[in-house]
């Protein structure tokens, strides 16, 4: 599912690129950054499965890091849990 929170993308923007200089490391390795990857993905919802498509009066459903896959993350790929099962959230990545 593609980043569609403002807020969302800066926070992963600033996780990744700023703290993390982009490096293409699994966070796993790095636990002193979950919390932070964590309130980010938190910023970030999509339509809930009761919403209805033909309007934009839906509910908006949380997503999680899944961090039992972390080992599958790299810079713009990170495994997500949402009310439809598991995902991968993704943003455009210059690489």
């Amino acid at each position: 599912m593609p980043v569609e929170s403002l807020d969302g993308y800066a926070a992963l923007i600033d996780l990744f690129v700023n703290r993390l200089h982009s490096a293409p490391v699994a966070m796993a390795s790095i636990p002193e950054h979950l919390p932070a990857l964590r309130a980010a993905v938190a910023m970030i919802r999509i339509p809930a499965s009761s919403g209805s498509s033909r309007t934009l009066d839906y509910d908006l459903s949380p997503i999680v890091v899944d961090e039992t896959r972390l080992e599958e993350m790299t810079e713009a790929h990170v495994p997500v849990t949402t009310e439809f099962g598991p995902g991968i959230l993704v943003w455009s990545n210059s690489d």
